[in-house]
Formats: C-alpha cells, sequence, structure tokens
C-alpha cells in the first residue's frame, strides 16, 4: 500500500491506497496550526490498522510538503505534479483540473503528454 499525506494550509489530508490505486481509507484533519502534529497523528492512526510493513512509502506535497518529508523521510512530490499523474491515471477523460484550497487556487490543462 502506498500513504499520501498533503500538508495543507487548513487542514493534512491523508489518503492510503492499494497496489491498483484503489482508496483504502482517506482522512481529513483540521491542523489548528500545527500540520506536523497533526501528521503524526494520522500516520500513527492509520499504522494501527495497517503494520508499517504494509505500507511501501509515504509521499508529501502540499504547502507544508517540504518541510514534512525533512522530518519523516518521506518523499517530496510537487503537489502539480502530483495532481497531474493521479488525474491521467484515474480520470483519462478529464482535461480541466480546477483546485481551490484555503491558499491558493490552480488551473491545470491537461493534454495528451501529461496523460501519458
Amino acid at each position: 500500500m502506498h500513504l499520501g499525506a498533503d500538508l495543507g494550509s487548513i487542514s493534512v489530508n491523508l489518503v492510503l491506497l492499494d497496489d491498483e490505486y484503489n482508496v483504502v481509507e482517506d482522512h481529513y484533519i483540521r491542523h489548528k496550526g500545527q500540520p506536523v502534529k497533526a501528521l503524526a497523528a494520522g500516520v500513527d492512526d492509520v499504522l494501527g490498522r495497517h503494520p508499517a510493513g504494509q505500507i511501501k512509502s509515504l509521499t508529501v506535497p502540499g504547502s507544508g510538503g517540504k518541510l514534512a518529508s525533512d522530518i519523516s523521510g518521506a518523499t517530496f512530490a510537487n503537489e502539480i505534479v502530483a495532481q497531474t499523474a493521479a488525474v491521467g491515471r484515474l480520470y483519462p477523460n478529464v482535461h480541466t483540473v480546477v483546485e481551490i484550497g484555503g491558499q491558493a487556487s490552480k488551473l491545470i490543462i491537461l493534454g495528451e503528454d501529461e496523460k501519458t
């Protein structure tokens, strides 16, 4: 399985995927100004149900992703690249992504090159 953790300006969002990219579980945690603490609590919660040996990777994008990767040893991923890859894999017919977050908004227009 693979664990993704997005540290945003308001919340920590966790998603656990199996090897076929099916969502096993997902969590939205308001971090109340303490994103690293909320991330640690969320990961501990997931590990309580799924031993660490079952989880092959931890990847963190988002506004706090670089900090989290430095602290935890997780892989940092640029959020635009991560969103583009996920949409291309999970929703190949989608050509436009609009993300509205707590601190920024993004418009991603996908061409055929991004979908392969």
